[in-house]
């Protein structure tokens, strides 16, 4: 029960705290007490003597509190602790059962003792028990500074101290004492990355972050149990409460009923606010107010009937005790609600739950159920985290809508901060008011000079930015949470044309916050930045109807364009706008722009008093926040070159006499604004196209002197640029990027480039955030032209470490761009947003415009783009990933930071190598030869690379390419210099020539494709291989880098607001050393540490959040959490791989180009990533670097030393292959990484030798172990919802189709092994074992095709021969085991079995599918074409099966087997043949599409191509290429055009279905023919043990006989058969639809023939037998007349298949032998089975099929091979000689009746004197002449059956042949002897033996 486990938890917490008090206590004594003796006596030996301070306070740090320090409890000891480990399984344990409550209550009723009992539970656990610090402590507010954080300093080892550093440290500390050598301990500063490792692992040693976890938990349980919107189940009735509404906690509203609130009792004991007992028993009082929110929403209906953020419009009144109450007893709801909702903030119970609840909630990430959970094929992928983040967005969101609706909002915090302030005023007025009259009074005071108390921001409330922050952080936390801040409504749409009823929709619409929070903005500007926060959290919301036109974005940017108004319009206030938005960021950067100016002048003009205006158009005075005055304006001077830009960023490093630079910095207001507009921007111009051509467009005019405007405009661009030039913190330097970036983003469908993105790429040049002036191997500093950086920054020492390695490569000056920023700003914290938000940009720009070749000629020698992709590829990703050279590594703040920063850099690699083509003419390329190369190459990397899986994301679409491609990419295998004149030293040029010749740079895609495919393995490619390769690959992901962020994140929210940092601890140590050597008073030292305590607390943000593109040329974005480690790692990974993917698909005409070009390539880089030295740059110089490549495998695979040392000789290929079994966390694409990976081992495969590949693939793992368990991993991977890309099962099972049958020389090929033939258990075929086994996967329409692979697949392994002796072990093994679990039997029955008449099988409803259906568009057929394979792959193993089992004589196996096909009364092989979908490949709209609007025959030629698939099945037929046909109507749209692809469509369709029908047709024969031949091979072994007898299942054998007829009879023919038509067993009513597919007809034909044979040869046997053969089936005259009679029904049907020759003539010839042979069988057995008696229809039916024979029987047939001229030729003689088989049979059988016989009479009337039949005999007279080894039989058999016969011969002119025959004959014969024995020899004349017997 929930009240159980909540005592097991209580019980269980409260033992485990007895069993680790008493050691816990004495452990941490100990240690304080060595700590403080060993700090005490550092600082005695620094003093000179003892410390007087009792703390431990030195000149170093402070002593350690209980339990933190690191000395205490050593990481190797509490590991190897089995108590830690214990306490790690109960916490784990504990918060399990946490979970069951929290899911428990989420979907269940709980009562109020029930939740009282949870209640109670939190607040044991946050109180803990009373031992200060240890396990079992609670969750007390942790001290960030001195208390619950190591010290800074390490250990004090003892060391002479006589190097300058440690004198000079002395001196600072003692400056009275002088000294030269000392023998002190000096102590050690701690690494800052592992003082933070410490502080985090001695909080997880207590277990205080699992414990923040576990009551969380409890925390959203207790949301749960009292939430009142959803209507919770009662846990006895299993169904709603009783009163099917709301909450049983408190009943619903009701004005009949009078329901009693004292059910409530328990709960509101706990959670009553007034009650004073209650809160003293909470050491948490802010976890305590979190319950309040659930509470009061509970109250909410109880004191009046509020709507819900989706509710109407209406805003109540505020609320009062008076309204509505209803009270019980001594409990006021209307005041409690009250009383809730204050107490809340109060308590800061909001700051709570944004800094410490929701982080303990976790990341999707690290929350998310692993695959190995979800339900095969469903995809219901819903981890934990997606449970709690809804549920408390729908609490804020209903929190704060009642917070609005009863006018408990709170206040600003400056608001907050001026009422304390004024309060203090007063009181400090009133002391000094007292003062003044004790003084009148002679009364003693005593002065205090400190004046009014400083206002404490510790002690402040939640305010309304906290409020409001809580929703950002939820937003950003689950962006689909954002929809419940949205109100919903309903709407009808208008009547449509057809008079169809109204539609009606959602959509979304202003909330009542938002309203509120409009109005409040209008009327006070305190509140416009919480306005715009919460608008940019809106805007990452869903549309209702998952609309990207309705989405949130869209609304957002409908009130800020003046599309929509979130209030009634009113005069009274203007509405806020995209212009005030981009005139405010214009003002910003005005300011912040460095000036000189007097210093009388200077005055911060950032927080002037506010100002409104109705204009549109605001001027400098409408802005917010003292944005308002313009009595300064400030000229703007526009840089005209970089240099001009460069001189004006680094204006505030340079002074002059009598001026400094008014360098200004943005304070807390400034910078929350300029978030609060920038991520605004961001967000709603990345999901809405019609908001960013909105805001692009927007064009500010430009203020003058005079207040009017001039010419001038600012446009968005510009000013957006205009604030990355001043000095600006990173974070906002990198939103200015991203929002940049996103207002770029093109259109969806608009692949051409961006006059907007050219625009940008120019301003950004012009900016020069890469200094090319600086870094370019052609710098005009080199050759003295310009002003170098001051030579003082060389001069300074640089940090650095024990081996005398520098922290950075370039000064310390900001003349270096975003070197400087990356270097010194961003580098010092470890967190890159600046770096990343460019990096963003640039990726942005790529893909919009391209890479012009062209940027920056004006002061370039070199233009191009090239020094941006050098500055990622040579400098950003190597210190990123730690391989850049004589450097420290770059420090990260966490491993979050570093896979963002490396993810951007790939980004941008990505973006340039998708977009570079190899063209086809290396001279000069045109557009449509550029494009005609990219086609090839992508074809080529589809059919011949095995990278068909990823092409569309690794290829650029041919609209992208335009003219400037073609001439650069053409350019590049080209050495073009150029030759420019020698520039003056003071002009604007960043390069000089030195009169040298320049080399025009290559493109970025061919320098970046030479570095990967260099022979020497590139830095790039190097760092790549690091990067997949790094902390264990795929297998530690989750482990390494989701547990690691979480861990801190959890470990920071113990601290709520104030998260510990090493500088604030050292800070915080220095304060207190100097206050105790007296070097600041306590007044001073209590200010200082104030100051510092309210700088580290984290001020509300607005949503911000890092977008990312789903592929290099995807404009769709994802929102990305930036703490979110795993899915950096995995964007990381994705990316290598894909990079790669690129490489190798382009590495074919790369290579050839280089081959063939002119003269040996090289590649001479713009740019050096070399600092000067000695603030010289003349060892610059252009290095030029010869091009060598070869294929990516070949580098791949072979161990070399890269260029700059590195040793890189493993193999990567076996990490690689082990990503295919990754399931990615948080991608949008969970098997991108797995896909990517595929591609990667596929092209290995594809391009190297099987052995080798097998090799290199298993590495050390020579049994392929580790590959078979990834490849099965892959292989379980459920299908994606989004069907346009390729799954991943797909691609695995085509790998092992294409591979199995390869030979090798172990016959373990891959395929084989991906199967698990080596031995490995967790294999693929396992995998396909389960697969197969769900309903749901075989019969989806996602996954049909994916089941027909793997039926093929076992089909394969069944039939597979010539194996080593360990994989032939291995394939028994397999086959044993589904022998063992009746694979094939349960298999069988689930296709061709039925449950009833009203639950047909499977196989019927898909034949029903077809016959029904009408749409040609309908993707039913599909899935039934892939069942139907399905089920033909299942009999054709099957008939294996059945092969195998009879060679090793399991009978009672076959017998099983057998059985379960053959058992009466209806056979499921009967009944699969009656449900064979025979005829029906025209059904529905193809065959009215296919026979109408045929294209040319020369058009259908060009575009057939074979259909995709087996070959065994699909070789005969062939398909249209759409796409290639498409190309012979040309690029414009034609009439003919569409239909003619109508019509492909149409003919793709009937093909793929005709191959479905053919299929199943052949596998049901082979199976039919294998059960008659093995079983009679069975009974004969078992004859005499009398254990099978297969001949007692004759009669059904009889039955499938006269079925198999019947489906080859043509429907017309049915009812001329007359009661041979019927079907004694099973079911008779097929479909009955067009003549049967020849293909088709043909397999069946071949089972008829065996099926006689079988009756037959077992009627023989029987009727030979000399035993008791009265049980034995003997095959009696009715059966036999009844198969004659369907045997001539089904020749006769192949004359409906129309002229010529077809495969129905082979039919036809099939049937012929049988008719034979049932014919001489009853000739032999005086069967009458042609009965006078028999309707003429009979007679008609024996007419047409002889008359069929005779037309066939008609062709030549000759003794020898040679004289046929062709095969054609040849196959028209076998048909012939069995169509002369079945007439000769025909006409014996005949024969032996009496010729007065009537039907013989009938017959031999109508047949002789038809047309076809003269015409035939005359043919067949004739080939007496030309000597047919065969004819004279069959016309001796027509001469004998009647005279008509004999007069019709002689009418052909038979004795004309006779004699022609005969002179032929004799002078060829008298030729031969008279050559061969002489003309008088002795030999006689032969006769022929084509006439001998006759």
């Amino acid at each position: 029960s929930m009240e159980g486990l909540a005592r097991g938890l209580r019980a269980e917490e409260e033992e485990r705290r007895r069993r680790r008090s008493a050691a816990a206590a004495n452990a941490n004594a100990n240690a304080n007490a060595n700590a403080n003796a060993a700090w005490n006596n550092a600082n005695s030996n620094v003093a000179g003597g003892p410390s007087s301070s009792t703390g431990g306070f030195g000149g170093f740090g402070t002593s350690h509190p209980v339990g933190t320090d690191s000395t205490t409890t050593p990481s190797v000891e509490k590991n190897l602790d089995m108590e830690y480990a214990l306490l790690s399984f109960a916490g784990m344990q504990r918060h399990i059962a946490a979970e069951c409550l929290f899911y428990l209550a989420y979907h269940a009723q709980l009562t109020a003792e029930e939740v009282a009992s949870t209640i109670d539970l939190i607040r044991d656990l946050t109180n803990g028990s009373d031992v200060a610090g240890g396990v079992g402590g609670g969750l007390p507010r942790l001290d960030p500074l001195v208390e619950d954080v190591p010290p800074v300093y390490g250990e004090v080892p003892m060391m002479t101290a006589t190097t300058a550093s440690v004198q000079g440290f002395m001196s600072q500390q003692h400056p009275q004492q002088p000294w030269q050598t000392w023998n002190v301990p000096v102590p050690k500063l701690k690494d800052p990355k592992e003082w933070e490792e410490e502080w985090i692992a001695n909080l997880w040693g207590k277990g205080q972050p699992s414990l923040l976890q576990c009551v969380s938990t409890l925390i959203m349980t207790v949301m749960c149990a009292l939430d009142a919107r959803q209507v919770l189940m009662d846990r006895e009735t299993h169904g709603p409460n009783s009163f099917g509404a709301g909450n049983a906690l408190l009943p619903p509203h009701s004005d009949t009923s009078d329901p009693s609130m004292n059910g409530l009792q328990p709960i509101h004991t706990r959670l009553d606010p007034e009650n004073k007992d209650t809160e003293r028993q909470w050491k948490r009082c802010d976890i305590w107010g979190v319950l309040f929110l659930p509470y009061a929403l509970l109250l909410r209906n109880s004191v009046v009937p509020l709507t819900s953020p989706r509710g109407s419009g209406s805003v109540p009144s505020p609320l009062s005790p008076d309204a509505n109450p209803r009270t019980r007893g001594t409990m006021d709801a209307a005041k409690t609600f009250t009383d809730c909702l204050t107490a809340a903030s109060q308590y800061k119970s909001l700051t709570f739950a944004r800094l410490s609840l929701l982080p303990s909630l976790g990341l999707p990430s690290t929350r998310s159920h692993h695959k190995d959970v979800v339900s095969m094929g469903r995809g219901d992928d819903v981890s934990i985290f997606d449970f709690y983040i809804s549920v408390l967005a729908e609490c804020t969101a209903q929190f704060m809508d009642v917070l609005c609706a009863s006018g408990n909002l709170p206040i600003t915090q400056q608001m907050w901060f001026d009422e304390e302030n004024n309060t203090a005023q007063v009181e400090w007025k009133r002391v000094e008011e007292k003062n003044y009259y004790d003084v009148l009074w002679g009364k003693t005071v005593v002065e205090d000079a400190s004046g009014p108390r400083e206002v404490d921001i510790l002690d402040r409330p939640d305010c309304l930015e906290d409020v409001f922050a809580l929703v950002s952080s939820v937003c950003s936390a689950s962006p689909e949470s954002s929809k419940a801040f949205w109100k919903i409504v309903e709407e009808e749409l208008e009547l449509t044309e057809d008079g169809s009823s109204p539609v009606t929709t959602f959509r979304l619409a202003p909330s009542r916050c938002m309203r509120l929070l409009e109005t409040k903005r209008s009327d006070n500007d305190s509140t416009l930045l919480v306005f715009l926060s919460f608008l940019a959290s809106l805007a990452l919301s869903d549309g209702v109807e998952e609309n990207d036109t309705d989405n949130g974005a869209s609304m957002v940017h409908s009130f800020l364009s003046g599309e929509k108004s979130i209030n009634a319009p009113s005069d009274r206030h203007a509405p806020f706008t995209w212009s005030n938005a981009i005139s405010a960021i214009r003002w910003y950067a005005e300011e912040l722009s460095p000036e000189v100016k007097d210093e009388g002048s200077k005055r911060d003009r950032l927080r002037r008093s506010p100002t409104t205006t109705t204009d549109t158009v605001p001027t400098p005075t409408s802005y917010y926040y003292g944005v308002g005055d313009d009595t300064e304006s400030n000229d703007r001077d526009e840089a005209s070159t970089p240099n001009d830009t460069h001189r004006s960023q680094s204006s505030s490093s340079s002074s002059s006499k009598g001026k400094t630079p008014s360098t200004k910095e943005l304070d807390e207001v400034g910078k929350n604004a300029l978030t609060s507009l920038l991520s605004l921007i961001s967000n709603v111009a990345a999901r809405c196209p019609a908001a960013r051509e909105y805001i692009l467009d927007i064009q500010l005019p430009v203020p003058g002197t005079d207040g009017v405007s001039d010419i001038l405009q600012d446009g968005c661009l510009e000013i957006l640029f205009s604030l990355l030039t001043t000095e600006i913190p990173p974070d906002i330097r990198g939103l200015t990027f991203m929002a940049i970036a996103n207002l770029l983003q093109s259109k969806p469908g608009d692949t051409g480039k961006s006059p907007m993105g050219k625009k940008a790429w120019e301003l950004m040049e012009c900016c020069q955030f890469v200094p090319v002036k600086y870094l370019s191997r052609y710098s005009s500093f080199a050759a003295g032209a310009g002003s170098a950086p001051s030579m003082s920054m060389y001069n300074r020492n640089q940090p650095r470490d024990d081996g005398d390695v520098p922290n950075s490569y370039f000064p310390k000056t900001a003349d270096y761009g975003m070197i400087y920023i990356f270097e010194h700003v961003e580098g010092v914290v470890g967190s890159y947003p600046a770096t990343e938000g460019f990096l963003y940009l640039l990726t942005t720009l790529i893909k919009v415009a391209g890479c012009p070749s062209d940027l920056g000629s004006h002061w370039r020698l070199r233009p191009g783009c090239s020094p941006y992709i050098e500055y990622v590829t040579d400098f950003i990703l190597p210190r990123a990933s730690g391989t850049a050279r004589h450097v420290k590594p770059l420090p990260f703040l966490t491993v979050a930071d570093e896979g963002r920063l490396t993810s951007r850099a790939l980004e941008v690699v990505e973006a340039v190598l998708v977009r570079y083509v190899v063209p086809l003419a290396l001279d000069r390329a045109t557009l449509s030869e550029l494009r005609e190369s990219n086609c090839l190459t992508m074809k080529a990397a589809n059919e011949e690379l095995g990278l068909s899986s990823n092409t569309s994301a690794i290829f650029c679409p041919n609209d992208s390419l335009d003219e400037d491609d073609a001439n650069d990419f053409s350019q590049d295998f080209n050495n073009i210099c150029l030759y420019p004149q020698n520039v003056d030293p003071g002009s604007q040029m960043l390069e000089v020539s030195y009169g040298e010749p320049v080399s025009l740079p290559k493109t970025p895609g061919f320098f970046i494709l030479s570095s990967l495919l260099s022979t020497s393995k590139g830095q790039l490619l190097q760092i790549i291989q690091k990067l997949i390769s790094e902390n264990g690959g795929s297998r530690d992901i989750q482990s390494f880098y989701g547990k690691s962020v979480m861990s801190k994140l959890l470990a920071i929210a113990l601290f709520r607001e104030t998260p510990p940092s090493f500088s604030n601890s050292r800070e915080y140590n220095e304060l207190v050393g100097r206050q105790q050597r007296n070097q600041l008073d306590d007044a001073s030292c209590k200010a200082a540490m104030t100051y510092l305590l309210h700088s580290m607390i984290q001020q509300p943000s607005p949503a911000v959040l890092d977008f990312c593109f789903e592929d290099a040329f995807s404009f769709e974005t994802t929102n990305c959490a930036p703490d979110d480690a795993v899915l950096w790692r995995e964007r990381s990974l994705l990316l290598s791989m894909r990079i790669l993917c690129a490489a190798a698909a382009r590495e074919e005409p790369f290579n050839r180009a280089i081959k063939h070009s002119p003269k040996q390539l090289s590649v001479v880089p713009t740019l050096l990533f070399i600092g000067p030295i000695h603030g010289s740059y003349s060892h610059r110089f252009a290095e030029e670097q010869k091009v060598n490549t070869a294929r990516l495998s070949q580098i791949l695979t072979k161990g070399s030393t890269g260029a700059h040392g590195w040793n890189y000789s493993f193999n990567i290929l076996p990490i690689i292959v082990e990503h295919i079994g990754y399931s990615a966390y948080s991608l949008s694409n969970p098997q991108g990484i797995a896909l990517n990976a595929f591609c990667l081992t596929s092209y290995i495969s594809q391009t190297m030798p099987q052995e080798d590949c097998l090799r290199l693939l298993c590495g050390t793992d020579v049994c392929g172990i580790r590959l078979s368990r990834s490849f099965s991993r892959g292989l379980s991977e459920p299908p994606r919802e989004d069907s346009s890309t390729c799954h991943l099962s797909d691609v695995i099972l085509d790998m092992i189709l294409n591979n199995i049958g390869q030979h090798t020389e172990s016959s373990l090929n891959l395929s084989l092994m991906m199967l698990g033939l080596n031995g490995s258990k967790q294999n693929c075929l396992n995998v396909i074992l389960d697969l197969i086994n769900s309903s749901h996967f075989i019969l989806s329409q996602k996954t049909s095709s994916s089941a027909s692979k793997c039926f093929e697949i076992v089909f394969r392994v069944c039939e597979l021969t010539s194996l080593s002796p360990p994989v032939q072990s291995q394939r028994e093994l397999f086959l044993e085991k589904i022998r063992k679990i009746g694979f094939w039997e349960a298999q069988i029955f689930r296709f061709l079995g039925t449950s009833g008449p009203l639950s047909p099988s499977i196989l019927h409803e898909v034949s029903l599918s077809y016959h029904l259906e009408h749409d040609s568009e309908s993707l039913a057929p599909r899935r039934g074409n892939n069942v139907l394979h399905s089920i033909s792959w299942l009999l054709k193993g099957a008939a294996i099966e059945l092969r195998a089992l009879a060679e090793l004589n399991r009978q009672s196996q076959f017998i099983s087997l057998v059985d379960t096909l053959l058992s009466p009364p209806l056979p499921l092989l009967q009944n699969a043949l009656l449900d064979l979908p025979l005829g029906q490949s025209r059904c529905g709209a193809v065959g009215q599409i296919i026979h109408n609007d045929i294209p040319s025959k020369d058009i259908v030629d060009a575009s057939s191509v074979p259909l995709p698939g087996p070959v065994d099945v699909c070789s005969n037929f062939h398909v249209i290429d759409i796409e290639k046909m498409q190309g012979h109507f040309g690029d414009e749209y034609s009439l003919a055009k569409e239909r003619a692809t109508k019509w492909a469509h149409a003919w793709n369709k009937f093909v793929s279905r005709v191959c479905a029908f053919s299929h199943i047709s052949e596998a049901w024969s082979d199976f039919t023919m294998a059960m008659l031949i093995f079983s009679r091979l069975v009974s004969r072994t078992n004859e005499h043990n009398g254990i099978i007898n297969m001949l007692g299942k004759s009669r059904v054998v009889t039955e499938i006989l006269c079925t198999t007829l019947l489906r080859l009879t043509h429907s017309g023919h049915l009812k001329a058969l007359g009661p041979y038509a019927h079907i004694s067993c099973g079911n008779n009513s097929f479909y009955e639809g067009d003549m049967i597919e020849a293909e088709c007809g043909f397999p069946l034909s071949n089972s008829v023939l065996t099926l006689t044979e079988y009756l037959v040869e077992s009627t023989l046997e029987n009727m030979s037998n000399v035993h008791d053969n009265s049980h034995s089936y003997i095959l009696s005259e009715e059966d036999a007349g009844r198969i004659s009679a369907l045997i001539v029904g089904a020749i006769s049907s192949c004359s409906e298949s129309g002229a010529g020759m077809s495969p129905a003539h082979d039919r036809c010839a099939i049937l012929s032998y049988a008719l034979a042979r049932i014919l001489t069988f009853s000739k032999l057995q005086s069967y009458c089975i042609v009965l006078q008696h028999n309707p003429s229809t009979i007679l008609e039916i024996y007419t047409q099929a002889a008359t069929l024979l005779f037309d066939l029987a008609s062709w030549p047939v000759f003794s020898s091979q040679d004289r046929y001229t062709n095969l054609h030729e040849a196959k028209r003689g076998t048909i012939s000689i069995a169509a002369r088989s079945g007439l000769s049979s025909l006409f014996g059988y005949l024969n032996s009746f009496d010729r007065s016989d009537s039907f013989v009479q009938s017959f031999a009337s109508k047949f002789f004197s038809s047309a076809p039949v003269i015409i035939a005999v005359s043919q067949l007279v004739h080939l007496i002449s030309i000597e047919d080894s065969d004819v004279a039989y069959i016309l001796q058999q027509i001469a004998l059956l009647h005279h008509d016969g004999i007069q019709l011969i002689a009418k052909s002119g038979v004795t004309r042949s006779l004699l022609s025959f005969a002179n032929t004959y004799t002078q060829e014969e008298a030729r031969y002897l008279s050559s061969h024995l002489g003309a008088n020899g002795n030999a006689s004349l032969n006769p022929p033996t084509t006439l001998c017997g006759h």
